[in-house]
């Protein structure tokens, strides 16, 4: 049963890739379409030819993607574009954005463009990521600032192990020295009120969330999540930003008729009318 649920889901993901790739891209069609399939291939044969090559797409709105051929950027197009894991509730109304874990800069174009954006900070530590990253602002034409840096409890330096999967790196015993930025003096330093943050640091928000009081936080408005609950309790982390006076609102499932796991976690500042 297990791997007729994993065909279902496979072809269910296949099929709603491919009609994005038709209905709504301007150009890069063709090569996001293989892209699509070799995103399947890549889970089998990492080094298949053309790994790592980078693309170029543009949608139908206007936003310019640059990726490449590996499963990192293809699962984050279709999280971000396809399934809209950061679409806000109808009448949040954010005027800035900081990106903890920003990759090669999908969430905050999509952020930026969708919500009107006039500042961010994307904040990313691996440099084939980051390279991408300001590559991509720059083909939106968004102005925001970029950091090179992992985001945790102190400053210094850490062992940051990248892996394979461009979307999935995360501090520990890796081989790549990156450099790490405390958490309240970076959001202290902003020159811009902050308003939206996005958080995607494969367990790292345990340090920021949980080891650490979150006081910080409350210079945000809205704040949204991925959770990796193999690195962090979820229920802690919920708990921990509730003191600080925001909202929970669980991840929101839309899924067709496929289940498909979300685990991003909204919390909004109270007072606020808002709901998911």
């Amino acid at each position: 049963m297990q791997v007729v649920a994993r065909l279902r889901r496979s072809l269910w993901g296949i099929r709603h890739e491919c009609r994005f790739g038709l209905n709504e891209l301007r150009r890069g069609k063709a090569a996001y379409l293989a892209n699509v399939l070799a995103y399947r291939i890549l889970g089998l044969w990492p080094k298949m030819p053309g790994a790592n090559k980078t693309y170029c797409l543009e949608t139908r709105e206007g936003d310019v993607l640059f990726y490449r051929r590996n499963r990192g950027d293809i699962q984050g197009i279709r999280e971000i574009y396809i399934d809209e894991i950061y679409r806000l509730p109808d009448g949040a109304a954010p005027t800035s954005l900081v990106d903890f874990g920003a990759n090669i800069g999908i969430a905050t174009v999509w952020l930026s463009r969708r919500y009107d954006l006039t500042s961010s900070l994307s904040v990313e530590p691996v440099p084939q990521n980051f390279a991408l990253l300001e590559r991509n602002l720059a083909a939106n034409h968004l102005s925001g600032a970029t950091l090179q840096a992992a985001v945790g409890a102190t400053n210094g330096t850490v062992m940051f192990d990248g892996t394979q999967e461009t979307n999935m790196g995360r501090m520990g015993a890796g081989t790549l020295e990156v450099s790490l930025k405390e958490v309240n003096e970076l959001v202290a330093s902003l020159d811009f009120s902050p308003s939206l943050l996005k958080v995607d640091i494969e367990g790292a928000e345990r340090d920021l969330f949980v080891t650490m009081k979150p006081h910080w936080a409350q210079a945000f408005s809205l704040i949204v999540i991925e959770v990796h609950p193999e690195h962090v309790d979820p229920s802690a982390l919920e708990a921990a930003i509730i003191i600080e006076g925001f909202r929970y609102f669980p991840p929101k499932e839309v899924s067709s008729g496929i289940n498909r796991s979300k685990r991003e976690r909204l919390f909004i500042r109270q007072p606020s009318t808002l709901s998911r």
